[in-house]
């Protein structure tokens, strides 16, 4: 007797906006944080807002955006938020998007942590950095892994369009 799968996915779309709800507000005073602050606090104050507002756009595109349901219970994409309304028959630019903006979001945040040690460093150690230098390196380094995660995406897609095959054979019963 073969077992019937559940494909609801209703307590996950539930979760992830909730998740949404108690992170937006979060990110969101964050943000005024950061923008309120005097300056002299504050000496990465431009990298800090920009990371809080690529947290804000990856939070967002995540949990309202696409949704994406990548096991269920199989290897497979499928996405229920916002953009599969607009973009219904595009997976892979939503999930690319998602790359996209959590890449975004990285690096930042080491361009912030690159930064914030440099500046720790003495002016004559041969170890400092130019902040030209290190932006340099991050989108370098960004820019190398975004590459593998879109190539290894891309090249998985024929296993994913067999897996879902199987998973709307196994969840017909």
């Amino acid at each position: 007797m073969a077992q019937k799968i559940d494909t609801e996915v209703e307590w996950y779309l539930k979760a992830m906006h909730i998740s949404e709800v108690i992170s937006f507000p979060m990110n969101f005073f964050g943000l005024l944080v950061v923008i309120f602050v005097r300056k002299q606090e504050m000496t990465n104050r431009t990298e800090v807002i920009i990371f809080q507002l690529c947290s804000m756009l990856t939070d967002f595109l995540i949990n309202i955006g696409t949704l994406p349901n990548i096991l269920a219970p199989y290897p497979i994409i499928r996405t229920h938020g916002i953009f599969s309304t607009i973009f219904p028959d595009s997976v892979k630019f939503q999930i690319l998007l998602i790359l996209i903006s959590i890449f975004y979001t990285a690096a930042t945040l080491e361009l912030m942590f690159l930064l914030r040690y440099q500046s720790i460093i003495p002016i004559g150690d041969p170890n400092k950095v130019s902040p030209f230098k290190c932006i340099l390196l991050i989108l370098i380094v960004s820019t190398f892994w975004f590459l593998t995660c879109v190539i290894s995406f891309i090249y998985a897609i024929p296993d994913l369009e067999t897996s879902r095959s199987s998973f709307i054979m196994a969840s017909l019963g």
